[in-house]
């Protein structure tokens, strides 16, 4: 959403050095839209998706992985019996079962869907 919003007003969304790519976040994103587009729907919209907490748990996975280092785990075991608590990443309290990657994916999913629905509002106003 910053690279579009570079190609309509250049001096708001400075998009063209490596450095002001890797400047690029959701709070920079907010501030050039609400610089740029004041009154426009889509201000609201990136700030409630900033907000949310499937955005953020997402950004510390991200930012762990990224960097080549796995969280640390909790495992549980017993002997002669059933497991009573299933293993967790200490990074966000993360069960590790089958739904760790599906819930988080259909959550981030719906939340990207609907950005990029009030997106398509924006773009055929401003493009």
């Amino acid at each position: 959403m910053f690279a579009a919003g570079s190609m309509l007003q250049p001096g708001h969304f400075p998009f063209v050095t490596a450095q002001q790519k890797r400047a690029v976040t959701a709070s920079t994103t907010i501030a050039a839209y609400k610089a740029a587009y004041p009154g426009d729907a889509i201000v609201p919209l990136l700030e409630a998706a900033a907000k949310h907490s499937s955005l953020h748990e997402l950004r510390d996975i991200r930012n762990v992985l990224s960097h080549r280092t796995a969280p640390g785990r909790t495992i549980q075991a017993t002997i002669g019996g059933a497991v009573s608590e299933p293993d967790r990443w200490k990074l966000a309290d993360i069960v590790l079962d089958d739904a760790a990657t599906s819930s988080r994916r259909a959550q981030t999913s719906h939340l990207f869907s609907s950005m990029m629905d009030g997106f398509r509002v924006f773009a055929l106003a401003h493009f």
